[in-house]
């Protein structure tokens, strides 16, 4: 974090950052819980509901996807190392 000049990060703040660029995206709070993975807390989520919504949550990923290579490439323009930063396969 040193070499980046920022303050040191959890995987829980990257998780939290991942759930902010969905909530941006408009996805809706069961799609994001469910990318994140958490439970549902309600009858309606913990009892009856039942779909996967794949598709959904690979439109998510793919959002946020998005948002780590552009910030990857970012870093690459101004010189840094990108990392371990690779696109996940389609």
């Amino acid at each position: 974090m040193k070499l980046l000049k920022q303050q040191p990060w959890t995987p829980h703040d990257l998780r939290r950052t991942a759930v902010a660029s969905m909530a941006e995206a408009r996805a809706d709070a069961d799609v994001r819980r469910r990318v994140t993975g958490h439970l549902a807390t309600d009858v309606l989520g913990c009892v009856y509901e039942r779909a996967l919504r794949l598709d959904d949550m690979k439109a998510q990923l793919a959002t946020i996807e998005a948002w780590v290579s552009a910030a990857a490439e970012a870093d690459a323009a101004k010189g840094l190392k990108p990392g371990n930063v690779v696109r996940l396969k389609a």
